[in-house]
C-alpha cells in the first residue's frame, strides 16, 4: 500500500474519502467499464471476463461458481486472500469492509470519511459534510459535483435479472452486515471523524424477471 512509502508526517496529515456504492451496482459498472475499454482488470487471463462473455448474467455468474468453490465463510486472512487471487477485481472489490481495515492499519480512522455513493449530490447536507471534514467550508456549492457521470455505448448493459441480482446479494449480504456493524461500532466510539454522518444499508439493487435483461 503507498502509505509505507509516506513519510510519517504526511501519512499523519492525509485525509481520506471512501465512496462505497451498493455492490451489485459496482459490479454492474465495473462490467459496462471492461466492455466499453475492452481491457479486463482481471489481467485478461481470467474465465469471467466482461469483454468476452454476452452478458452481465454469464459474467457475474461466472464469478459467484467460482466463489462457491472458495467456502468464504469467515472473515479473515486466508478468506481474502482466496477471494483476491480467484476474483481480484470483481466481487473482491465490492466487500468493503476487507479494503477498509487495510486502511486502518495505515491511516487513523478519523481521517477516513466513509460515505454512500447515493449521498454524492450537490444538494445533499453530505456535500457540507465532506468539505468540512477538508478544511474547505465554506465552498462554492455550484462547482463541487458534477450533475451526471452517464457514459453511453451500444453495449451498455442497464438493468439486470432477478436471478443473479439474487446470487450476488446472497454474497455480498454478510460482507454488508460487518460494514454496517463496524462502521456503528466507529460511530458509537466516536473514532470516525466528526463530519461523518451515520452510514445507511445499500437499497436492494433493482432488477427485471429473469430473461429481460437489456442493454441501452
Amino acid at each position: 500500500m503507498v502509505a509505507r512509502f509516506m513519510p510519517t508526517g504526511v501519512r499523519n496529515a492525509v485525509k481520506l474519502i471512501a465512496v462505497l456504492r451498493e455492490p451489485i451496482a459496482r459490479e454492474l459498472s465495473l462490467f459496462n467499464h471492461e466492455r466499453w475499454s475492452g481491457f479486463d482488470w482481471s489481467g485478461g487471463s481470467s474465465t469471467c471476463s466482461a469483454s468476452k462473455l454476452p452478458s452481465f448474467e454469464a459474467y457475474a455468474g461466472c464469478q459467484v461458481a467460482i466463489y462457491g468453490t472458495l467456502n468464504a465463510t469467515q472473515n479473515d486472512d486466508d478468506t481474502q486472500r482466496k477471494i483476491y487471487q480467484n476474483l481480484g477485481f470483481g466481487l473482491w472489490k465490492g466487500m468493503y469492509i476487507i479494503h477498509l481495515a487495510t486502511w486502518r492499519r495505515s491511516f487513523d480512522r478519523n481521517r477516513v470519511f466513509v460515505m454512500s455513493y447515493d449521498n454524492l449530490k450537490p444538494e445533499d447536507k453530505m456535500a457540507t459534510d465532506i468539505a468540512k471534514f477538508l478544511d474547505l467550508y465554506p465552498f462554492n456549492r455550484s462547482v463541487w459535483f458534477p450533475v451526471r457521470n452517464d457514459h453511453t455505448f451500444a453495449a451498455k448493459q442497464r438493468t439486470i435479472t432477478c436471478a443473479i441480482r439474487d446470487d450476488l446479494q446472497a454474497i455480498f449480504q454478510p460482507w454488508n452486515d460487518l460494514l454496517y456493524k463496524k462502521l456503528q461500532e466507529d460511530q458509537d466510539g466516536r473514532t470516525a471523524p466528526q463530519t461523518e454522518p451515520p452510514f445507511p444499508d445499500f437499497r436492494l439493487h433493482p432488477c427485471v424477471p429473469n430473461g429481460s435483461s437489456s442493454s441501452s
